[in-house]
């Protein structure tokens, strides 16, 4: 089972005093984020655009392309607003082993399927799921459709991997459950994320996500690198089921 941690980064915002002289985006907090985890046993990192989020348009292609630098042994996906072709050429121009798609991605017709063509095995799609439906806002043709349905149509269309992210804030047996079954349903890799923020929640995880690829780890999973190698262990030889 693949154990994701996510590294979240941003471009220092005018008046930072860490400014780069050079008017390059500030890649040393992020580096030293991803040598942390990877001296820690990670294969992969998720790399959360954060400005790309916010301003509507890819945006960490530089820190990208820094962590590649650093460490070209490390895959790395992303994720961040990422709309059309011109954004997902960036990220993996800049080194990026995969994009990760959100669902809105689905409202342009014939996007997610062009992508996919234009870059085969490179394209991860994120899906939010409540109790077994997709969970999109009304103006969603996924909206209230059920997540295998949903799955199982951009499986068709050709992504490399659902990120299967889990709204219950109680993280509910039933919805790891339905992670499972979406996972043995599916012959693409199902990916988790959401909850995972503490080695309790992982150790949860690993005792429920047998059937699944791996997780996301949360963001605010950082402050406790120091026991990713535990995490690793847990992944690798899960303890019996609850």
């Amino acid at each position: 089972m693949l154990l994701i941690p996510t590294i979240a980064t941003a471009n220092p915002k005018p008046g930072d005093a860490r400014i780069s002289t050079s008017n390059r985006p500030l890649v040393a907090e992020p580096l030293h984020t991803a040598e942390r985890w990877i001296q820690a046993g990670a294969r992969r990192l998720h790399v959360a655009d954060v400005d790309g989020v916010t301003a509507g348009k890819s945006a960490g292609a530089d820190v990208i392309r820094a962590l590649v630098q650093a460490h070209p042994g490390i895959a790395l996906q992303v994720s961040g607003a990422v709309r059309d072709g011109q954004a997902v050429e960036k990220y993996l121009a800049a080194g990026a082993e995969y994009v990760m798609l959100d669902a809105k991605a689905a409202r342009t017709p014939h996007l997610i399927n062009d992508l996919c063509l234009e870059f085969p095995g490179h394209i991860l799609l994120a899906m939010e799921a409540r109790h077994g439906k997709v969970a999109a806002d009304g103006g969603s043709k996924l909206a209230q459709q059920s997540a295998l349905d949903a799955a199982t149509h951009f499986q068709r269309e050709g992504v490399a991997g659902i990120v299967l992210r889990l709204t219950d804030a109680e993280r509910s047996r039933d919805d790891y459950d339905g992670a499972q079954s979406l996972a043995q349903a599916l012959t693409i890799p199902v990916l988790v994320n959401g909850g995972l923020n503490s080695l309790e929640a992982v150790a949860s995880f690993c005792r429920r996500g047998a059937a699944l690829g791996g997780a996301v780890l949360d963001a605010g999973f950082a402050a406790a690198a120091a026991g990713f190698s535990e995490v690793m262990r847990l992944a690798e030889h899960p303890p019996a089921a609850e």
